[in-house]
């Protein structure tokens, strides 16, 4: 199969990390264009917030902000270094559907990418929503984006669009050496309110997916083609409700495939990763089954797509090396027709924890008496390729880790022995940190890009005063990549390039050096806590309190019954672990640790 630009390097358009690499970082979401008739203009040309009511020309009411807004990366929690820019705007006077964006926008970091900047926008009714500023653009020094028309969310619709509007830019991914520089900055960016709404395809059929279920169609297509289908989903696949979404094509036509959602938003893209010629999308926390051959980059489905919202969505089938533009805007692929076969299936995939790198590789709860500093270290094999090319270690948080808390954890691969990947340094590593349930919250590369490269670093919780870097080549303590709550963690390490997925613990090696991995996990402002089994305060409040008692054992009854990942807390024969089933070790498990005391 051919490698096609973003449809060859990676599976979506949308949220952080599905692919991590020096050249190969990231994903993408939307831009396109379509006539309208009726508008409300609001021009931003950022940076400065003084609002000014320029001279009007029916029909459109226009508001100008001014100055250039820098834009910072937001690895799965918020950044407050990025700002809001409002505007406030009168009653329409006709029914709005549809808000059209454009936006100019310069790089700062080295390898920062077009689609990777968001913005948050909240209406009146406080619905707020995510729209992709720029189109596929891979490196970039200054763009501008075409115009994209996104429908609005029912909810506003149906609410009133008079008031004030909030737009937050963000960048979703950290190509600089920390947070707190910024990734790009937005010249300028406009928004309008329209009647109109982009015009979702007719669809030659439309599938109704329970929970669990699979549908298979079966079709010919010649070159140019395109064959749309509407899918309407019963529940969200997503990585916390262990649900997914997947999309295969096979059979004798070298294939593409594509998901849009109702607003016409491009939501993930493939044309390699399913068996033979075919393709295959992986949406929430991937099925964990082998889709394409075992040859292709992304074989198996680990939710690489990212999250999808339940309700209408539309997938395209046509021949290899499509257009594909937001608002379903396509062309048909130019490869040669054939027969096809499109399977579609959703199902629920509890997520298995990886296997650490060995009895050491399990941190414990983090934390240490009157919250005193420390440090927990462990080391792990890595080798060149594959999910098996990981070294994987776990920690435990008994409480959040924030700077309103003063707690801080900082990680970091001093001290790893890698041989240099061709064109690399020695000990280069990547570093990714996963909730239990799989889901993403932060990746490294580079601990600090102005110093030596190689080592990785992550830094959360307790801002100021920052803490003295440990050592070259990672940047000092400054939480700079967000809060973390309470519950178990999973680190990996691998060397570089490295692959990151966002679902299903998504991590491969990716060709780099084998060898042996160290993660040191530091850490203060955390006290000893009971152990694993105080999870609640009184009143069951969440959070350890330094106390065993039935707050904490009716806590964990309620995440049992509910099949909360909070209580898979054992594998078979009461191993500490995770399994991604809820059984009577998880009970024996917890009770234990409950007895044991503080």
């Amino acid at each position: 199969m051919r490698a096609i630009g973003a449809l060859g390097r990676c599976q979506q358009h949308c949220a952080p990390g599905a692919e991590y690499g020096l050249h190969a970082q990231h994903l993408a979401r939307q831009a396109a264009r379509q006539a309208v008739q009726h508008r409300i203009k609001a021009v931003a040309a950022l940076a400065g917030l003084a609002i000014v009511a320029p001279a009007l020309a029916a029909p459109q009411l226009q508001r100008d902000v001014t100055g250039p807004i820098s834009v910072y990366s937001e690895t799965g929690t918020s950044n407050p270094l990025n700002t809001t820019t409002s505007v406030t705007w009168p009653a329409a006077g006709f029914a709005v559907r549809g808000l059209r964006i454009s936006a100019t926008a310069q790089s700062i970091a080295l390898g920062t990418y077009g689609q990777d900047l968001l913005v948050r926008v909240t209406p009146p009714s406080g619905s707020a929503f995510d729209v992709q500023l720029l189109p596929l653009v891979e490196g970039y020094a200054t763009v501008t984006g075409a115009q994209r028309l996104v429908a609005l969310p029912a909810a506003i619709v149906a609410g009133t669009t008079a008031g004030t509007w909030s737009f937050r830019f963000s960048d979703t991914f950290a190509d600089g050496s920390a947070s707190t520089v910024p990734e790009a900055r937005i010249v300028s960016a406009s928004f309008w309110l329209e009647d109109q709404a982009p015009t979702p395809p007719s669809p030659g059929e439309t599938l109704s997916l329970s929970e669990t279920q699979t549908l298979t169609r079966s079709g010919t297509l010649s070159a140019g083609q395109q064959a749309w289908y509407q899918l309407d989903l019963a529940s969200a696949p997503t990585v916390d409700a262990a649900r997914f979404l997947e999309v295969v094509s096979s059979g004798a036509l070298d294939s593409a495939v594509a998901l849009y959602n109702a607003s016409g938003m491009l939501r993930g893209s493939d044309d390699q990763n399913g068996p033979a010629d075919g393709a295959a999308l992986s949406f929430g926390a991937g099925s964990g089954t082998q889709l394409g051959d075992a040859t292709d980059e992304q074989p198996r489905g680990q939710g690489q797509a990212g999250d999808l919202a339940s309700g209408a969505h539309y997938v395209l089938i046509t021949p290899a090396v499509p257009s594909l533009d937001e608002n379903f805007v396509t062309q048909g692929g130019r490869f040669s027709g054939g027969a096809f076969s499109l399977s579609v299936r959703t199902g629920a995939a509890p997520v298995p924890a990886p296997t650490l790198a060995g009895p050491a590789a399990a941190l414990g709860v983090l934390g240490a008496a009157g919250g005193a500093p420390g440090v927990r270290t462990a080391t792990g094999a890595v080798t060149a390729t594959g999910a098996a090319g990981v070294a994987w270690f776990s920690f435990a948080l008994g409480s959040a880790v924030s700077d309103a808390a003063s707690a801080w954890v900082d990680l970091d691969t001093l001290g790893s022995t890698l041989p240099a990947p061709p064109l690399g340094t020695p000990n280069d590593t990547v570093l990714a940190l996963y909730r239990s349930s799989g889901r993403l919250v932060a990746v490294n590369d580079e601990g600090d890009a102005l110093a030596a490269l190689g080592v990785s670093a992550l830094s959360f919780g307790d801002t100021t005063p920052a803490r003295s870097s440990p050592g070259a080549g990672v940047a000092p303590g400054d939480g700079r990549d967000g809060t973390l709550v309470a519950g178990t963690y999973y680190a990996g390490v691998t060397g570089y390039p490295g692959v990151v997925g966002q679902g299903r613990f998504g991590m491969a090696a990716g060709g780099g050096a084998s060898g042996t991995a160290r993660l040191n996990a530091r850490f203060g402002g955390l006290s000893a806590g009971c152990g694993a089994s105080d999870v609640a305060g009184a009143g069951q409040s969440i959070g350890a309190d330094g106390e065993v008692t039935a707050d904490d054992i009716i806590v964990f009854i309620g995440w049992f019954v509910t099949a909360d990942a909070r209580a898979d807390v054992s594998r078979a024969g009461q191993q500490a672990g995770s399994d991604g089933e809820f059984t009577a070790d998880d009970i024996i498990v917890f009770i234990s640790r409950f007895i044991a005391g503080c």
